[in-house]
């Protein structure tokens, strides 16, 4: 199945060939995940959210490996946020940065999530749930500054 171009009120747009099939696990996660109302639990400011830049689904693409979530349609990269680039603006942009915070702190308690990378934290969940937050990896972690990842078990 697709994304389509969007969920509970929010907008998707897609790179070039990001809107590829994915698995009803990641649609489920992403039905769960985004809603036009965005609380930030760190700040408790709610953000309208309106419009998310898929950057990359199952596209056979050189960074995802065979057999690695994106290619088996488990995982998603969001790129932008109402029209702004997380790579430029995270760091500057109240807006931005709390819907990106609040997305990342929601997908925590969604079932299946497996990967969860981006600026305000980067961790791996195991099959019971538990956190497993990443710390040494500064490759993975610097490459996960400029957008949001998610992966889900299928």
């Amino acid at each position: 199945m697709k994304l389509g171009s969007g969920l509970n009120g929010v907008i998707f747009t897609f790179g070039p060939n990001s809107n590829q099939e994915i698995s009803p696990v990641l649609f489920g996660f992403m039905s769960s995940l985004v809603s036009q109302d965005m609380q930030n639990i760190l700040t408790g400011k709610t953000h309208k959210l309106i419009k998310l830049h898929i950057s990359s689904t199952s596209e056979p693409y050189s960074a995802h490996k065979v057999g690695g979530p994106h290619r088996n349609g488990l995982a998603i990269d969001i790129s932008a946020i109402n029209g702004k680039g997380i790579t430029a603006l995270y760091d500057y942009d109240e807006e931005l940065r709390g819907i990106c915070d609040a997305l990342q702190v929601k997908a925590i308690d969604i079932d299946n999530v497996f990967e969860n990378f981006g600026p305000l934290i980067c961790f791996k969940t195991d099959r019971k749930g538990n956190i497993n937050q990443i710390k040494k990896d500064k490759s993975l972690l610097a490459m996960h500054k400029t957008h949001l990842h998610f992966s889900v078990r299928g």
